[in-house]
């Protein structure tokens, strides 16, 4: 089909839609507006004078001897040429023209949008006959409902097409378009189980047929002048291969031209690249790398039938395909016609005439048992009706009986509600005593600096005033005859001013004892008004079986404190009643204590391994060995979570004092870094299954999960891998199996590791290994951490943009440019931050979806030198992640945590975890705060110059870890060890 034929179609659809009384008459105006609008969409120079001769008006009004038609085809479709234009406006135009008055109201709030409802009406016009009306065959429906379903991935169901045509014989003769757009939105033609799904699968269908894209993806390209191997998005036409920055098209890099005489062909692998082939045209030879031998082949198959278009002279695959099906429709056809004869016809007419009265006389008899059946169902409802009745007076009854227990319950809640405002006012006074105590600090620390300042300032004025005298005695020493005024003067004016530094300064004593008396009323009321709302925190709703455990460590929940209340604060404040001040002293100064552990208290009275400490009676030294079996026990003797099951794993210490053990050196010494979202992949865990505990840790994992985390991990699918709530588990599960594969393979690491540290939910695992949280319990903290991060990220577009910038680059600046850019679309409270400091020059920025596409857009602004979505669901340590911060806390809340059995860094701020409380607080700021890994590395690798490095293993799937300590500590990525996940034939 030539381009004149398809022009006119869109274009009968504008013409006709401004045929209000479908007459086939047009007014002068409208194809005035019409004629303009084609000029423009076509790029053509506008003719009206031509217009005005066409239609000249006489005394019936603007009338033409010939039509539109001749008009159309001299003045507009003749001047029309390929390549001058963009289609798909002109199609959108036309389309605009017609949707109007043709789009009916139920097909526009069915399932596709305005744009996928226009991408369909141009596929129509692509596979419609070359007849108007145009219509479209049900073979040809057929043919791209399996391109819509296999971009769908999913089954083509031909029985929907078959009944639909039972029920409409009509459209045996074809479907309009607007019958086509009708039946996809309702899904009588295809299973539309995802609007996102069908869109997509609907654009690339788009881009394949409408716009003649044979092959896209990815792929590396070797440069031509630096001779570099570059990422770029590649899309393969008919007559050139184009490629692109990224896969939005919007930064075009290069094209290459294709020719008749091009030549494709797979070439060798080199430089590091796999799966290589090149393209040879004329002048030059592209070199370009597939991801893999069936990418490689596939570009190499596409290239190669754009090629054979080029040499037959053919513009559009589709087109030449469409022709072929046409052909062998009209082959068929003909045989058909020629295999009928008019004796066959006569009996096919005498047998629909049997059928037809076989089929009044079934009628007939379904009539007779159908008021059978209703005389029968009558009397049924009757019965029914008064079954109901009685069941009314019951639920009536019932009603009365909930009304008053509902008063009672109002009652309750009315109680309740008055305590909470006591506890609110209560918290709002503590928040301002905190304040006020803050304030006093800040007033006492300025006025010691402005006391020191003084003080300084004094022993240099006594410093000068000396040296003045000792001039002075000197000169009236060596002539006494010659002692001016001068040097009177100068003592004078020196003795003035130090008196003066010294009033000063006794002011100043006098402001900074105020400020100190200030400061201790404001601790004063810090301490009342705390221990008037841990009073009043009693739990509303009855406590569960760790409340007392919580209680003894921890203290009350919600409870402020500032650092002096924690650290000064006394039991005897407590005032005495009913005769137990004693005992809440007691378990008070225990609490300070175990607030204010050092790190000589990590030997003994804390839970060790994720599975469990024994201890080496002869070293009197705790060692990390697995005893998991333990755990599995518990955890099958348990029900299952929500009510998790607590592996109470203790350890057993000698009541003599530990021996103490001599300072190992740090080349002796290990670090484990544990991976987070984003480093699982299909296939991992694979070779960790031979290792002891591993089988019986995915065993607990399928009691806590509710699902075979085990099969997910080796045999995807990968999609479901790649979800939150999937992805997180698999990764903690798995770290703590390589740590499995660690001790067995390098017992040594695990004796001597003095330090770990994991990213996001490594975190967990790292918390885990130290001994700081039982498997089970931890697991299912993760389990609700995942759902929660799912859910927050499914209220609010959002996602991650990795960004590696220049050394000027701003990234805060550029998060607050994104906001505003924002807040002038009208977006409310806009969000945009550095969710994770990776490297130097390495960030995570995530936050709205309106804000990443700035950035995107404006990187070279920015001094951005590459930037990339990341495949993630939502704007993960973020503020988007609020939501997700509550259904934690109450996991958190129940769950028993120790202090560390050595160093765990923390993402937040990269120092070390000291007790149960500081982890709960800071693993819940986790979700709404940077991750800090550059800092948390520069931490755990700080040492004095010359000072050998430990020995460091990423514990887990992927090499991410690894990569960022080889870009922020080069020395420490020497001793650095990635524990494989994968069997050796992965």
């Amino acid at each position: 089909m030539d381009l004149k034929s398809e022009l006119l179609k869109s274009i009968w659809y504008a013409f006709t839609s401004l045929d209000v009384e479908q007459s086939g008459k047009v007014s002068k105006s409208q194809l005035k507006v019409l004629s303009h609008n084609l000029y423009t969409a076509l790029n053509i120079p506008h003719d009206p004078v031509a217009l005005e001769e066409h239609f000249q008006d006489d005394d019936d009004g603007p009338v033409s001897r010939q039509g539109y038609m001749p008009y159309l085809n001299e003045y507009i479709l003749a001047k029309a040429k390929e390549g001058t234009f963009n289609k798909e406006t002109f199609d959108d135009l036309c389309w605009m023209m017609t949707a109007k008055k043709n789009h009916r109201p139920s097909v526009a709030e069915g399932a596709c949008s305005r744009q996928d409802c226009f991408k369909l009406f141009c596929l129509f016009n692509l596979l419609s006959e070359d007849h108007y009306p145009l219509v479209m065959l049900p073979v040809e429906v057929e043919y791209l409902m399996k391109k819509m379903s296999t971009a769908m991935s999913q089954d083509w169901d031909p029985k929907r097409l078959e009944d639909l045509l039972c029920q409409e014989p009509s459209l045996h003769q074809g479907l309009s378009v607007w019958a086509l757009l009708e039946h996809m939105n309702t899904g009588r033609l295809l299973r539309i189980s995802s609007i996102e799904a069908f869109s997509l699968a609907l654009d690339e269908v788009f881009q394949e047929m409408y716009h003649n894209v044979l092959k896209k993806g990815y792929m590396w390209k070797k440069g031509h002048v630096r001779r570099n191997w570059t990422e770029r998005w590649f899309v393969l036409k008919s007559s050139s291969i184009s490629y692109y920055l990224s896969e939005d098209l919007k930064d075009k890099k290069g094209e290459i031209l294709l020719d008749k005489g091009c030549v494709v062909e797979a070439i060798a692998d080199k430089d590091g690249k796999r799966c290589l082939f090149c393209v040879k045209t004329l002048h030059k030879t592209y070199e370009m790398s597939a991801s893999d031998i069936k990418q490689r082949v596939e570009w190499i198959q596409a290239a190669q039938t754009a090629m054979r278009l080029l040499r037959e002279g053919k513009s559009s695959l589709h087109q030449e395909l469409k022709l072929r099906r046409r052909e062998q429709r009209n082959s068929c056809l003909r045989s058909r016609e020629e295999a009928h004869n008019p004796q066959e016809l006569q009996g096919e007419k005498e047998r629909q005439e049997q059928e037809i009265e076989n089929i009044i006389q079934l009628q007939r008899e379904v009539e007779t048992q159908r008021k059978q059946l209703e005389e029968q169902e009558k009397e049924r409802q009757m019965e029914v009706q008064r079954d109901l009745e009685r069941q009314l007076q019951e639920a009536e009854k019932l009603r009365e009986s909930m009304e008053v227990e509902m008063a009672q319950k109002e009652k309750e809640a009315e109680q309740q509600r008055r305590r909470i405002q006591e506890l609110e006012i209560t918290q709002k006074q503590l928040e301002a005593a905190l304040n006020t105590e803050i304030q006093a600090r800040l007033e006492e620390e300025k006025a010691r600096m402005e006391q020191e300042r003084l003080r300084q300032e004094e022993e240099e004025k006594m410093k000068q005033l000396k040296l003045l005298q000792q001039e002075d005695a000197k000169l009236q020493r060596d002539q006494p005859e010659k002692q001016g005024i001068s040097s009177t003067s100068a003592l004078d004016t020196a003795s003035q001013e130090l008196q003066t530094l010294r009033e000063t300064r006794e002011k100043s004593n006098q402001h900074l004892e105020e400020a100190k008396e200030k400061l201790r009323n404001a601790s004063h009321h810090v301490k009342l008004w705390n221990v008037q709302l841990n009073r009043l925190m009693k739990p509303i709703l009855p406590g569960d079986r760790f409340e007392v455990a919580k209680r003894s460590q921890d203290g009350p929940e919600g409870a402020f404190s500032s650092c002096e209340f924690i650290t000064k604060y006394q039991p005897s404040v407590i005032p005495e009643s009913n005769g137990q001040s004693s005992v809440e002293g007691a378990d008070l100064q225990e609490h300070l204590e175990a607030v204010c552990l050092s790190d000589s208290d990590q030997s003994h009275g804390s839970r060790g391994f994720w599975f469990g400490l024994t201890c080496n009676e002869n070293a009197k030294k705790p060692q990390l060995l697995p005893t998991l079996s333990n755990t599995v026990r518990c955890s099958q003797n348990e029900p299952t979570p929500p009510t998790v099951p607590s592996a109470k794993l203790l350890l057993e210490s000698d009541a003599e004092e530990p021996i103490p053990q001599p300072r190992r050196k740090p080349n002796d010494c290990s670090v484990l870094l544990f991976p987070g979202q984003g480093s699982q992949f299909v296939g991992m865990g694979r070779g960790l299954l031979k290792y002891g505990n591993v089988k019986e840790m995915f065993s607990v994992a399928h009691k806590i999960l509710g699902y075979d985390l085990l099969s997910l991990c080796l045999n995807g699918p990968e999609e479901e891998l790649m979800k939150t709530v999937h992805c997180q588990p698999a990764v903690f599960v798995t770290s703590l199996a390589a740590v499995e594969r660690l001790n067995h393979e390098v017992p040594a690491a695990i004796e001597n590791c003095v330090a770990a540290a994991g990213f996001s939910v490594g975190e967990f695992a790292a918390l885990v290994f130290a001994g700081a949280m039982d498997f089970t319990e931890a697991l299912y903290a993760v389990k609700v951490r995942a759902e929660a991060m799912q859910e927050a990220s499914v209220r609010v577009p959002s996602g991650m943009l990795s960004v590696i910038g220049w050394p000027e680059a701003n990234y805060n600046y550029a998060c607050l440019q994104a906001r505003e850019h924002c807040q002038s679309l009208g977006l409310q409270d806009p969000v945009c931050s550095i969710a994770n400091y990776l490297f130097p020059d390495g960030r995570v920025i995530a936050g709205h979806q309106q804000a990443l596409d700035f950035l995107q857009k404006n990187s070279r602004k920015l001094q951005f030198l590459r930037v990339r979505p990341l495949p993630v669901s939502g704007a993960f340590h973020t503020a988007l992640m609020e939501s997700a911060v509550e259904p934690l806390r109450e996991v958190l809340r129940k769950l028993e945590i120790s202090q560390p059995q050595i160093s765990v860094y923390s993402n937040v701020d990269a120092k070390r975890y000291m007790h149960g409380s500081h982890l709960r607080r800071l693993l819940l700021k986790q979700l709404i705060s940077p991750v800090k890994w550059e800092q948390t590395l520069h931490a755990l690798y700080e040492r004095k110059r010359g000072e050998a490095f430990p020995h460091t293993y990423e514990v887990g799937p992927g090499k991410q870890l690894g990569s960022t300590l080889q870009k922020c500590n080069l020395k420490a990525f020497r001793n650095y060890t990635h524990i494989d996940v994968t069997a050796p034939q992965d």
